[in-house]
């Protein structure tokens, strides 16, 4: 008998371990279970932040033309949407400085971009006067004309994206490039990027831009505007494609960092001084479609050039190559 109940007793005692056993080893896989879940939705939780990052919040907005409003979020990103023309803004003196009167002038030294969306026409004048933190801005290929001093003073700015189609020409009188939207700025511009949308070229567009190093003209250009490139003595290189039909005056007037220069097929007039002051071009390729040269259209270039032409004869362009006061003919250039 005590033989047997001991024998029952240890029974007991073995189940009870195995009940416990059981029940420790559930509760060891379901802590087990909950870490794993939790470390999965941390990593879940990191993946869908990475793909729909939280949207940035609005933190002023209003109107700033008839149908065209604007929205600016913490992120520093100020868009101007709606369709027609912004009104016009003039500029006042804020602590000696001078900023933008535009609704969104109170917020100057929080826009660090500008979008303009499609649809809308024009830029006000003197519209981002003085937003020295803006360092790029997008113009659409809807905007057909921007107003005085749209950009002064936005000393940060070095990128520009430019779509505009057709856009409006800046300069109207001799010399008065200071109407053109970038002028103030003008050698802080390190990059403009032209969009497959542009046509036109506008007059004085990139005057004096003299840290612009290259410069791609798409084939959907027809036209390049008077002054459009002057003064961008840091440009190498300038892809001029066949679909450009027109070069105007001075257009790459004292780009002294060009060396050679091919006039696409569709040009047949080269205007008066269109490279004159290019002193580090070597080398020019005139095609069968150009039958006239304007005056000193290369006035000032290399002591040494290589001219490519078929259909003109020397007689015909030695004085475009006129270097001194005097009228001297370059003795060097090479007909090809």
């Amino acid at each position: 008998m005590q033989n047997l109940k001991l024998s029952n007793e240890a029974n007991k005692s073995s189940r009870f371990l195995c009940i416990y056993t059981k029940r420790n080893n559930n509760l060891i896989t379901h802590t087990i279970m909950k870490q794993r879940l939790f470390s999965f939705t941390l990593c879940l939780m990191g993946i869908l932040a990475f793909v729909f990052p939280a949207s940035a919040e609005t933190v002023a907005s209003g109107t700033c033309g008839t149908n065209v409003s604007w929205t600016l979020d913490d992120a520093g990103l100020l868009t101007i949407s709606g369709t027609g023309a912004m009104d016009d803004y003039s500029s006042t003196k804020v602590n000696s400085t001078y900023i933008t009167t535009a609704p969104w002038g109170s917020h100057y030294a929080d826009i660090i971009s500008v979008v303009i969306e499609n649809s809308v026409t024009s830029i006000g004048s003197s519209a981002f006067y003085g937003c020295s933190g803006l360092s790029s801005v997008t113009i659409p290929n809807s905007v057909t004309s921007i107003g005085y001093e749209a950009f002064n003073g936005c000393s940060g700015l070095t990128s520009i994206e430019w779509n505009a189609k057709n856009c409006a020409d800046f300069f109207t009188y001799a010399y008065e490039h200071q109407l053109a939207p970038f002028y103030s700025i003008r050698t802080n511009i390190s990059s403009f990027v032209f969009g497959d949308s542009v046509q036109h070229i506008p007059e004085s567009l990139c005057y004096g831009m003299s840290n612009l190093a290259s410069v791609t003209i798409l084939n959907s250009v027809t036209s390049i505007g008077r002054y459009a490139f002057e003064g961008c003595s840091s440009l190498s290189s300038v892809t001029i494609p066949n679909s450009v039909t027109s070069i105007g005056n001075y257009a790459f007037n004292g780009c002294s960092g060009l060396t050679s220069v091919t006039i696409p097929n569709g040009v047949t007039s080269i205007e008066d001084y269109v490279f004159s002051g290019c002193s580090g071009l070597t080398s020019v390729t005139i095609p069968d479609s150009v039958t006239s040269i304007g005056y000193h259209a290369f006035y000032g270039c290399s002591n040494h050039m290589f001219v490519y032409l078929n259909k003109l004869s020397q007689i015909h362009i030695t004085y475009f190559f006129r270097k001194s006061s005097q009228y001297d003919i370059i003795p060097d250039i090479t007909i090809i």
